[in-house]
């Protein structure tokens, strides 16, 4: 947004801060919002990355760091793992792990114990006495 003149800006899309009166895009291709003081500096990221602060030189840094492959956010558990609960549909976070599993069968959900086990299977397929999905007969739409 902006006000007065279209070169005057009040507020910046997402990868943008906020300098004075100007959009700075932030250098940091996975950052939502950077610093206003430094482009470079990330404040929070993408679906998928946590930032990563490192205080080891100065001025300190902080980045945009993939989560564990599969895994939306790992904002508590920190990069290259995930948050509880943050699989991708068809992963799970097994249980005493911090990375996501493909559950066996093409399960959208499976159990964190046992990743042969569904316990949801989506559209056009159902949960069998064995705790399978399987597929509906051609054609239909749910079963």
């Amino acid at each position: 947004t902006c006000s007065g003149t279209p070169t005057s800006c009040l507020s910046c899309f997402k990868g943008y801060a906020l300098n004075g009166d100007q959009c700075t895009s932030c250098t940091d291709s996975q950052a939502l919002t950077c610093s206003e003081e430094d482009a470079a500096y990330s404040l929070s990221c993408n679906l998928g990355y946590a930032v990563v602060i490192s205080t080891a030189v100065v001025p300190p840094t902080s980045i945009c760091t993939a989560c564990a492959a599969n895994c939306f956010k790992c904002d508590i558990n920190g990069p290259g793992k995930c948050d509880a609960g943050q699989c991708q549909t068809g992963y799970v976070q097994q249980t005493g792990q911090t990375t996501c599993t493909l559950c066996f069968n093409q399960c959208p959900q499976c159990s964190p114990d046992d990743l042969g086990i569904c316990l949801e299977c989506g559209r056009a397929r159902f949960k069998n006495t064995a705790g399978l999905c399987v597929s509906c007969p051609s054609g239909c739409k749910q079963c």
